[in-house]
């Protein structure tokens, strides 16, 4: 029998904190987790004494996620190499612009054949452009990253409210023979050559135009299988939105199923186990790179709405903000992702279009927009009187999808994200934003 695996947490914040409930809770009742689960913790003095004692004593992050407690076997661990020392599966739950620094930290203490997923909601700025979260821990520690975002307040996950959860993974080709689902409703079977999908035991590849989706090999497990049939599913929705049924029917997606793809799959299942509860219900898809993007982007939006609200300007404002926003946020991703094609229908998951109405409403980086509007202090000075040292990510990562649109000379394309960098980080009126919509673009 394997071995159990050894889980740790990288970071303890608000989101860490409540996420460490779940892996707790769950590592204590599945045999394949080990269930002592380590939690990095950056040390701190509460009132005289360690952040990290009291977590072990009184399991409960006094600080970031009081008045829930943490399951315990939770173990805080303030020194980051002996948390993560001998680590299977790493959760990244930190404020993006600690990420390379603690990656390096890391490099020597984690094993490549560890697996990772990322919680991380930003984006990194570097000479060379766009850099995913996702991307700098998988070159960093060269190991395989998947990424969750979704419509999840913290303290709404923690007191166990109901939720839904979006796993992404970046699936790689690998050139071995493939199977083929015909086009919808042409009565043909999907198959190999020999077998059909749901008997299929070799090794196959999912091929969509030109994109290629790895699945499986050697035997297809139930998940595997749903895996492959929400895949199908995604096509046929993405082709509808994208090309209609005329151009849809003419066309065979063609799935392979391969074992570097496979393990990468394996990987995103094995963190749904992890970490999904009745209350917290994750979706899987093959699309990592819009899935953090939506995560990233959609702070943004969220600042824009917070400013919205200290106007007063009304719930049809606000919602042709989350409008406008959810666009740039489509066209950002399209022109910013490493894939091929950027499927219309990641953004109807929970990571998309759910995710960025929560935050346009309850999130952290609406309140503080709203307050700024209201009281005209600055983001950082509001930062540390309304977030108990927690980081805000919208105004940062405006700043750096602004520097990066300028780079490529594409601010123009961009006037929602545009407004509300300049708003934050260079004087301009709050009130202009509503100019900004009344000039969008999209009315043209």
């Amino acid at each position: 029998m394997a071995s159990p695996l050894r889980v740790c947490i990288v970071g303890s914040g608000n989101w860490g904190s409540a996420i460490a409930r779940i892996i707790g809770n769950n590592a204590m009742s599945m045999q394949q987790f080990a269930t002592t689960v380590k939690m990095w913790v950056f040390e701190e003095n509460i009132n005289g004494r360690k952040l990290t004692d009291i977590i072990n004593t009184e399991h409960e992050n006094v600080k970031y996620l009081p008045g829930y407690k943490l399951p315990e076997n939770v173990v805080a661990v303030p020194k980051l190499c002996d948390a993560a020392a001998g680590a299977d599966l790493l959760v990244f739950v930190v404020p993006h612009q600690f990420i390379r620094s603690l990656c390096d930290e890391m490099v020597g203490c984690v094993s490549t054949k560890a697996r990772g997923i990322t919680l991380i909601k930003g984006i990194d700025e570097g000479p060379e452009g766009l850099r995913l979260i996702s991307d700098i821990i998988r070159e960093k520690m060269g190991i395989d990253v998947s990424v969750l975002m979704g419509a999840n307040i913290a303290n709404e996950v923690a007191a166990e409210k109901f939720c839904e959860t979006t796993i992404g993974l970046l699936l790689q080709p690998d050139g071995i023979p493939y199977f083929r689902c015909p086009p919808p409703g042409s009565g043909v079977a999907a198959t190999t050559g020999t077998r059909d999908l749901a008997s299929t035991t070799s090794n196959c590849r999912v091929d969509n135009g030109g994109r290629e989706h790895m699945v499986h090999s050697d035997s297809m497990s139930p998940a595997s299988l749903g895996i492959c049939e929400k895949l199908f599913r995604r096509w046929e929705l993405k082709t509808s939105l994208t090309e209609g049924s005329a151009r849809r029917s003419q066309q065979t997606l063609t799935i392979r199923l391969g074992l570097p793809g496979s393990r990468i799959l394996e990987n995103g299942l094995l963190f749904k186990e992890l970490l999904q509860t009745p209350n917290f219900r994750i979706t899987v898809v093959d699309d990592a790179d819009t899935v953090e993007l939506c995560g990233a982007l959609k702070n943004i939006v969220a600042v824009g709405a917070g400013f919205c609200d200290g106007l007063q300007c009304g719930d049809n404002t606000k919602a042709a903000v989350i409008r406008l926003g959810l666009m740039e946020m489509i066209a950002f991703a399209k022109m910013f992702s490493k894939n091929a094609s950027v499927s219309t229908a990641t953004f109807l998951e929970s990571c998309g279009v759910a995710d960025l109405i929560t935050t346009c409403y309850g999130g952290r980086n609406r309140r503080v927009a709203e307050a700024f509007s209201r009281t005209g202090k600055s983001i950082e000075q509001l930062e540390r009187e309304m977030l108990n040292g927690q980081k805000l990510q919208g105004p940062a990562t405006a700043a750096e999808v602004y520097h990066i649109l300028k780079q490529k000379g594409l601010v123009d394309k961009f006037p929602l994200f545009t407004a509300i960098y300049q708003i934050c980080f260079e004087g301009k009126p709050v009130k202009e934003m509503i100019s900004c919509l009344q000039c969008h673009p999209e009315h043209m």
